[in-house]
């Protein structure tokens, strides 16, 4: 992992998409593939920085319940975040949005959704979304959580003002 860190900091946007398969993108990120089991999100900006760090720390500071749902970040940065690879939802449902905790056995998972709507202020819609959720072996995880409601744009601009956001890993999930 230190060597591929290492390489990215010394790559180009073109040197990322010209060695890295391209999965997708958001408003602020792209995704790349790494390898069977990784992803990269690339900032395209500032707001990709943003949402790098929001996602950064939705996962450090999240309960051990919530963790199970959220897909493991291995490494962040403002400019990239490694994670786990995990199959988009899209891939298996068709509709843009689901109520996950309706689905088979996942009733418990109101627990965590609410945690991440009150107390990290993710964005409520994106929760349901179709797009923000994978599977990971026979698990749904979310692979999107860095997109805040109005009032957690607010509470993260004074969050990252306090602390500033240095770069480094995170210890293998």
């Amino acid at each position: 992992m230190e060597k591929l860190i290492n390489d990215l900091e010394n790559m180009s946007r073109k040197d990322i998409k010209d060695n890295f398969e391209f999965l997708g993108e958001g408003i602020a990120r792209k995704v790349f593939a790494i390898d069977e089991d990784t992803v990269l999100k690339v900032s395209k900006g500032e707001d990709g920085f943003y949402q790098n760090a929001v996602e950064y720390y939705v996962f450090s500071k999240a309960s051990s319940l919530t963790k199970t749902i959220l897909c493991p970040i291995l490494y962040y940065s403002p400019r990239y975040l490694i994670m786990k690879r995990a199959i988009p939802l899209t891939k298996f449902r068709r509709q843009n949005s689901i109520d996950v905790p309706k689905l088979d056995g996942l009733n418990w998972i109101n627990t965590p959704l609410y945690e991440l709507k009150t107390k990290f202020f993710l964005f409520e819609e994106d929760l349901y979304h179709t797009d923000s959720w994978g599977i990971i072996g026979n698990k749904m995880v979310l692979i999107d959580y860095g997109c805040t409601s109005s009032f957690g744009d607010y509470f993260y601009t004074l969050i990252f003002k306090l602390k500033k956001f240095d770069v480094y890993p995170i210890e293998e999930v």
